[in-house]
């Protein structure tokens, strides 16, 4: 099961061998810092009208590729289906900001050798997690109009995801040892 709840920030972090005063924050999109630091962290405010959001996907999807040597299914931009951080940001916007056009979705990642999760945070009044996560596992209808992602992240062999407990906040987090 890649949806585990019981998981928080600080225990996902604890496994990552690190703390928060451990994080050296970088420029977005550094890539040469993210390749030099062992231990580090970005954080962007991003807007959905914005064009920028697939640069960020793909530079950060090679960026994970080539430190941690996986394949996080997200470097190509026609497959948005099977994207874990685009469906994350997107029920960002849908669902937690309601599509309203003055929110902002907030993106941090922190990374260590041995692994690192990616946050995605909306302005919205969050839901009951451990009730959908519930329902999903009897096999219960879970959803209103569509709750694909709950499903694809059912699915998912690479991420493991969890939840804070209002629900607003989403971690995707990988514990996998470096490629080089």
């Amino acid at each position: 099961m890649t949806i585990d709840i019981s998981e928080s920030l600080e225990d996902i972090l604890n496994q990552l061998g690190m703390t928060r005063e451990r994080f050296q924050e970088i420029p977005f999109l550094d890539e040469n810092k993210f390749r030099l630091t062992d231990f580090g962290n970005f954080n962007v405010l991003y807007d959905f009208s914005k064009d920028v959001f697939w640069q960020f996907v793909l530079k950060l999807g090679c960026f994970l590729q080539i430190r941690y040597d996986i394949d996080p299914r997200f470097t190509d931009s026609q497959r948005t289906f099977e994207n874990p951080l685009w469906l994350l940001i997107e029920n960002a916007f849908t669902r937690g900001n309601k599509s309203d056009p003055t929110k902002t979705a907030e993106i941090k990642c922190f990374y260590s050798p041995t692994g690192f999760v990616i946050i995605v945070r909306d302005q919205g009044d969050g839901f009951n997690v451990r009730d959908v996560v519930t329902k999903l596992e009897r096999g219960e209808r879970f959803w209103q109009d569509s709750g694909a992602t709950f499903f694809w992240m059912q699915e998912d062999k690479v991420f493991t995801y969890s939840y804070n407990n209002k629900g607003n906040e989403a971690y995707m987090f990988c514990l996998t040892p470096q490629r080089f």
